[in-house]
């Protein structure tokens, strides 16, 4: 698991706007290469912030590397994205990291799907309505926003 950070100030309030404050806190990426696959340009990263609780993707599109001088590709990590070109989608809440890692058990192997982000909102609705099953009726420690 990585923990994914901001390079500077600037950086993080443009992404997050004036909300920046509130997402001050350390953010845990559950890979990055998630597929939508009405938007096959596209792959999305699954963080979750510690602070907020926030479960998240974000999308990047996927930019053709240009070759450089000797022929080899450059490393997607080196080609510039415009902030326009990104977006952000709460899929829900987790009381923890550990229940997060629970719920998502063998995400390194679904991350390669088509339309994988799909199985991870399947996780999430489904350990959300276990956590209630157990806890009761509107008990769930996380949930996803959309029922």
């Amino acid at each position: 698991m990585n923990v994914a950070r901001f390079s500077n100030e600037e950086e993080r309030r443009r992404f997050y706007g004036e909300d920046a404050p509130a997402h001050d806190s350390q953010e845990f990426e559950f890979g990055a290469e998630w597929r939508v696959q009405a938007d096959p340009g596209a792959a999305y990263a699954l963080r979750w912030s510690e602070g907020t609780r926030e479960i998240f993707v974000v999308r990047r599109p996927h930019v053709p590397a240009p070759e450089a001088d000797d022929g080899e590709p450059t490393p997607s990590w080196l080609q510039p994205v415009t902030h326009l070109e990104l977006g952000r989608e709460v899929l829900g809440w987790a009381e923890s990291r550990a229940a997060l890692e629970e719920a998502l058990d063998g995400w390194e192997h679904q991350m390669a799907a088509d339309d994988s982000l799909h199985w991870v909102r399947y996780r999430l609705t489904e350990a959300a309505a276990e956590t209630e099953r157990q806890r009761g009726p509107g008990t769930a420690g996380w949930f996803p926003p959309h029922g």
